[in-house]
């Protein structure tokens, strides 16, 4: 008797990075946004890259904690900016793309999600 399976493999999305005046390891960042791309399905086919401005920070004065700036782009047309956090949240500026939460990255420093 022959079974024959079919599998669908998930493609994982993967961008071409540059780095904007980032000097830290920044590893966590990168698989956080990849993901984040893949569970959006808006997005899945209109990123190519996306560009990491500076390095994770936090912004006390917004009350904003650990995160890191991401621009998204498809070519050199900016799509969506994001910013990245330690406890795999992913928020995107354009209200149509949302919140992503994703599993925690062992790389991943320690660090909360958005407090707004």
């Amino acid at each position: 008797m022959s079974r024959t399976f079919s599998t669908a493999a998930r493609q994982l999305k993967k961008l071409a990075w540059s780095l904007n005046g980032t000097t830290k390891d920044v590893a966590w960042v990168k698989n956080y946004a990849e993901n984040a791309i893949d569970v959006v399905p808006q997005l899945v086919n209109k990123v190519d890259s996306g560009t990491l401005q500076g390095d994770p920070h936090p912004t006390p004065k917004n009350n904003d904690p650990l995160h890191a700036s991401i621009v998204f782009q498809n070519g050199t047309a900016r799509v969506v900016s994001a910013h990245v956090y330690p406890d795999g949240t992913v928020l995107f500026s354009k209200k149509e793309y949302g919140q992503v939460k994703l599993s925690r990255d062992p790389q991943a420093p320690e660090g909360s999600g958005p407090s707004r």
